[in-house]
């Protein structure tokens, strides 16, 4: 019974790692299904039969149906009637856009058919979420997520460790894949040097788009390297405990030649957690104590003093991996890049992530109850930034205050219940009987050292990242070793949760593309007018969508299309204040337009966003 839950998660896990890290759509849908299947086969092999998973929901799948619904709702096209509830600011979004649509056809702009836009009217229906794109994406991975959390809840205790350990070696391929794109064979804009890439900064490491999310995905598992070569070397298993002691040399060496000193903090709050859960076991009344790498079986005794032993092991074993690791860093190619770290410029890291802390703030206050929407941030920040710096900022760099921006205080207070839950629910499942210290150290430091990672970067949105880091959460709910679990302390005991999520990513197979290109400006920036229109709808804000659709206006030279093109870039501009080249390309057109005044209010713009930018002179106007 156990097998499908631990396939299944190295199934889908492999599948992620291959795919992107899981950002490519399609791969995270995939991935989904593939987890929801085998949560719900796995929970009716344990239920012996479908009738008895009809049953009442746990507290914490209500509280992730609860979410699941919230994400829904704002993703799902409403009536015009229920956007009366919507927020006024939300309304006169809408409005412009409907607005605009209407007037499109007159211009020669071929608009979609079908559902997007109503064929009386013209009028689109839209979403709560200025993004709903982005928001499909957060359901699947919401889906994904709880589905890896439930299979992992339901491991045995052998299946545990196998499980944790082939989360080790998984880590310590994807470290060596890094190290030997950073020394030696660089990946470019390229992913496993295979797959082709939008290029960018500082490049890709392995799977991951992002050398910081790369260290971050080794933060969370150095903990089980180090705590399972520990037990190893404990058991007097050489071969495993050399292996474990390998990979964690390998995450060590990859986090430190990424640069990215969140990461290298996180790791290190997770290794220190990591050791304090396995001192603070071994401090437990004598029940809770006999959990040992000795077993349940010995005098508690002798596992006190096998405990004590161990957190000694695991002490030398940091200390020898971290000599390792500086060690490989003189290399003379290793060296000549950590030198480059002190040389980086912290106060402008500081200063990005300030300004996108800042613009998180704003846009919470603009959409204080429901939040703009999931990974909506990327069409609010625009609005919100004081910086008028080049680039395309997708996320805050802070998943706090991302939360906040993007889900308001709805969906603040529905996280924080169905945190307590899962609290709850672990607590519940520590007490149930003795608990294997290995899993729960590895698992105590993997959740601190992301929680620690959450406060400068936005690993949780990729979704390999997310799921391991759901499974470890996991294994933190399943009671104690024994085959036969309580279905009572299970996180998901009833069909309803894997069977509604399947339903749901099943809806969304169908839609995979869209998904994936309506809020990306790379391909908005080569649409046609349909997709625009379809852009607009699906995220009201996004001034790359604007701009789209008024270019392909003024590309029309029909009489009225470049002033109906003008007010489109208008809006665009109005949706990114900062951009001074969408600015200066508005006041070219309104000098074609013959607005001078307009153009100079465009070029006054310019100049006060950037002075060197050379612009053309204007006549006088007449007194």
């Amino acid at each position: 019974m156990n097998r499908i839950p631990l396939i299944a998660l190295l199934a889908a896990l492999l599948l992620l790692t291959v795919a992107a890290a899981g950002m490519w759509t399609w791969a995270l849908i995939l991935a989904g299904v593939l987890l929801s299947v085998a949560c719900a086969a796995a929970l009716r092999q344990r239920a012996a039969g479908w009738r008895r998973l009809v049953r009442r929901p746990t507290v914490v799948e209500a509280g992730y149906l609860a979410v699941l619904l919230f994400l829904l709702v704002s993703a799902i096209p409403l009536p015009r009637g229920c956007m009366a509830f919507a927020g006024r600011l939300r309304r006169e979004q809408n409005e412009r856009v409907a607005l605009a649509l209407e007037r499109a056809p007159t211009f020669g702009l071929a608009l979609p058919a079908g559902r997007q836009v109503s064929p009386a009217d013209r009028r689109p229906l839209f979403a709560l979420a200025r993004n709903r794109a982005g928001s499909w994406r957060a359901v699947a991975l919401a889906i994904a997520v709880f589905s890896a959390a439930a299979l992992s809840s339901l491991l045995n205790g052998l299946r545990r460790r196998v499980f944790l350990r082939l989360l080790m070696l998984l880590g310590g391929c994807v470290a060596a894949a890094g190290i030997v794109s950073v020394t030696c064979c660089p990946q470019g804009a390229m992913l496993w040097w295979l797959f082709p890439i939008p290029p960018t900064l500082p490049g890709s490491l392995a799977c991951f788009v992002n050398p910081n999310h790369f260290a971050g995905f080794l933060a969370i598992l150095m903990p089980a390297a180090l705590l399972l070569g520990a037990n190893d070397f404990t058991e007097q298993r050489w071969t495993r405990g050399a292996l474990s002691i390998i990979c964690l040399v390998l995450m060590l060496a990859g986090v430190l030649l990424s640069l990215s000193l969140g990461a290298a903090l996180a790791g290190g709050i997770g290794l220190l957690a990591a050791l304090a859960s396995l001192a603070r076991i071994f401090h437990m009344p004598s029940r809770a104590r006999e959990i040992s790498v000795l077993g349940p079986r010995r005098h508690s005794s002798a596992g006190t003093r096998a405990g004590w032993r161990m957190i000694l092991v695991t002490l030398l074993l940091l200390l020898f991996g971290l000599l390792v690791a500086l060690l490989a860093a003189q290399h003379p190619s290793i060296h000549a890049r950590l030198r480059r770290l002190p040389r980086h410029d912290d106060r402008e890291s500081l200063a990005v992530r300030s300004s996108a802390w800042q613009s998180a703030l704003a846009a919470w206050r603009s959409y204080p109850l429901l939040g703009a929407g999931p990974d909506a941030f990327r069409m609010a920040h625009p609005q919100c930034r004081a910086t008028s710096e080049s680039g395309h900022m997708t996320h805050a760099e802070n998943e706090y205050l991302q939360v906040l921006a993007e889900t308001g205080a709805v969906g603040v207070a529905l996280l924080a219940v169905l945190a307590v839950a899962l609290a709850r629910q672990a607590r519940r499942a520590l007490r149930a009987e003795s608990r294997d210290s290995v899993v729960l150290g590895a698992c105590a430091g993997a959740l601190v050292a992301a929680a620690a990672h959450a406060g400068g970067d936005f690993a949780l949105h990729v979704p390999l990242y997310a799921v391991v880091l759901a499974a470890l959460g996991g294994l933190l709910l399943a009671p104690g070793s024994a085959e036969v679990q309580a279905p009572e302390t299970l996180p998901a005991r009833s069909a309803w949760a894997p069977i509604v999520g399947l339903a749901i990513l099943a809806a969304l197979g169908f839609a995979a593309r869209p998904i994936r290109q309506r809020d990306s400006p790379a391909h908005l920036m080569s649409a046609d007018s349909r997709e625009a229109a379809r852009a607009l709808v699906w995220a009201p804000t996004s001034w790359h969508a604007w701009y789209c659709l008024g270019r392909h206006a003024c590309l029309r030279n029909m009489p009225g299309s470049n002033a109906f093109g003008e007010r489109c870039i208008s809006q665009a501009a109005a949706y990114d204040p900062n951009n001074y080249r969408l600015w200066k390309e508005l006041g070219m057109l309104r000098m074609r337009l013959g607005d001078l005044d307009g153009a100079r209010i465009a070029f006054d713009r310019v100049r006060s966003l950037r002075d060197w930018v050379k612009l053309p002179a204007l006549p006088e106007t007449a007194p």
